[in-house]
């Protein structure tokens, strides 16, 4: 009997090796990958869904431009009913010890405690494209501080700036006036930041929507409490931030 001696390949081998390169490389991304670490800005912790990590984005299928009365006809997706200094009217009263000696607070803010839009008393709400029912602004911004003050003592957040109000008042629009993220299914959040693990913040999500059940972020917003004369620009930067955070999550997910 003659053996004849061949170089042939046998492909269940060739398979085997396949898959064996194919892990080799996948693991070698995933140690060359960067780790990505997500914290929220005054250390507030969720209950129904306590940490921040990269996975609970891979569902995002929104992004949004928030912004105040007349937002809407310069490009923004909501337009909340206030004025641009009604946002500032707003923090004024929530801050007063350091709304006093801010130049862009109204002074009769601060003549009665009890009632600080009470020189707002005889002025009709503000309005977008949603209507409101308050009987005039002074309700209209007693309601608006209300819900801002709880929202942040829930969240343990101390000394906010102008742009926290109109974060804050995202949620009241999306899911009280509207409805369009119910509360039962969804909660809202602000002030999480994003980097790469041992590096600098690369940038700060305003408004996170997320299931309350999966914990899962289904859309992200940046908000804008901009003038008339700075709508445009401010637009353009709100755009420029989503973008940021839309290619960071693509990178890495």
């Amino acid at each position: 009997m003659i053996f004849v001696r061949t170089n042939a390949i046998n492909p269940i081998h060739v398979g085997v090796t396949m898959r064996y390169l194919v892990l080799i490389l996948l693991t070698i991304n995933v140690l060359a990958g960067k780790a990505t670490q997500f914290s929220h800005i005054h250390g507030y912790i969720n209950k129904e869904c306590p940490t921040w990590d990269i996975s609970r984005f891979e569902h995002v299928s929104k992004y949004f431009y928030f912004g105040v009365d007349n937002a809407k006809k310069y490009g923004y997706t909501y337009g909340f009913p206030i004025e641009r200094n009604g946002v500032d009217y707003i923090w004024c009263a929530l801050v007063p010890q350091r709304g006093i000696s801010n130049k862009a607070c109204n002074k009769n803010i601060f003549k009665n405690a009890e009632r600080p839009f009470e020189f707002l008393k005889n002025s009709s709400p503000d309005e977008s494209e949603v209507t409101v029912s308050f009987i005039n602004k002074e309700e209209q911004y007693n309601e608006y501080l209300a819900y801002v003050t709880k929202t942040l003592e829930n969240e343990k957040s101390e000394e906010p700036n102008v742009g926290a109000v109109l974060e804050i008042l995202s949620r009241y629009y999306l899911q009280k006036l509207t409805n369009i993220y119910p509360e039962q299914e969804y909660r809202i959040e602000s002030g999480v930041e994003y980097r790469y693990a041992g590096q600098r913040t690369l940038g700060e999500l305003d408004i996170i929507v997320y299931d309350r059940v999966t914990c899962d972020v289904v859309a992200l917003g940046e908000s804008k409490a901009s003038n008339s004369k700075n709508q445009h620009n401010s637009l353009m930067k709100a755009k420029d931030q989503l973008r940021r955070i839309e290619n960071f999550l693509n990178d890495n997910l």
